[in-house]
This record gives C-alpha cells, structure tokens and sequence, in this order.
C-alpha cells in the first residue's frame, strides 16, 4: 500500500454494470441499459457503496419508462426540436448542422434521433430525482436532461452539465 493510496479513488464491481468507481458522491459506470448502450450510470452513494434507494430507482426505472416515454417524448420534441427546427428555417442555426439536421414528424419519432449518454439517479441528492443526459441529433451544442420524479416526467433542461 502506497503513502497515498487513500486518495485513489475506490473501485468495485458491481453485478450488473461492471467496473464502477467513486467520485463526487456518485459511483459511475457506462454499460447497457434499457437497449441503450454505453450509457453512463450515476448511482449516488459514498465511499463504502451505493445508497440503497439510488440502486432500487435504477432497478425500477427500467419497469416504468415505458409508461413516461410518450410524455418525454411530446416535451422534447415541443420545447427543444420544434424551436431548434424554426431556428434553420429562419438561418439562425450553425451551418454545419444543417446537413445532419433530421426531419421529425411528430414526438412518436423522436426516440430515433436521439441518444441517452448517462443517467443519474438521485440527481443533485434529492431522493427519488432521476436526470437523464440526451444527446439529440438536432441539438449539436447543448445536452439536454429529462427530469423524472416521483415516477413522473418532470421537466426538460435545455443544456446540463455532461458526466
């Protein structure tokens, strides 16, 4: 053991994600998760293992998604795709976006233009928060994050900090 092995940060195994280790209140893994893949996992917890309640949201986020997804699905494509999509049409939009910018018909389409990058659950410490980080194809310069609370779609934040 090295003089300063106490400030490595700790690392353990977890059954379903993998390697995961500990910083900023948080033990953080990528792996598969809802068919999504290489999605970033944000279980708070300290330094001795994950919170409980952290771990039984991930669990059971993957049971009532389903039931949230239309309703994400309508504040994405209402609050961030329609105006990024007025923006091209009135040139306000970076140039080189616009050769990648998708056509969305309606919010039913907007889960395939979109990528999850990471989920924190237990967001900012509240219990029962989950934050979910999007990379959407027709929003090059910010991550959008979808609020969850209480089994409920929350709110949309139109930029959130990448984890």
């Amino acid at each position: 053991m090295g003089v300063f092995d106490f400030l490595k940060a700790p690392t353990f195994s977890h059954p379903r994600f993998g390697e995961m280790r500990f910083s900023r209140d948080y033990w953080r893994g990528k792996a598969e998760y809802m068919g999504w893949q290489d999605v970033g996992i944000l279980l708070r917890g300290n330094r001795h293992g994950i919170d409980p309640a952290a771990q039984a949201l991930c669990d059971e986020l993957e049971a009532r998604f389903d039931s949230m997804k239309d309703e994400i699905a309508k504040a994405l494509y209402e609050e961030s795709y329609i105006p990024c999509s007025q923006a091209v049409d009135r040139g306000e939009y970076p140039e080189y976006a616009l050769e990648e910018f998708p056509t969305i018909e309606s919010a039913a389409d907007v889960f395939n233009h979109l990528r999850p990058k990471w989920i924190m659950f237990e967001a900012d410490g509240e219990p029962g928060y989950i934050m979910i980080g999007i990379a959407a194809f027709w929003e090059i310069e910010h991550t959008l994050g979808v609020g969850i609370k209480d089994w409920h779609f929350d709110y949309l934040n139109g930029s959130v900090v990448p984890y």
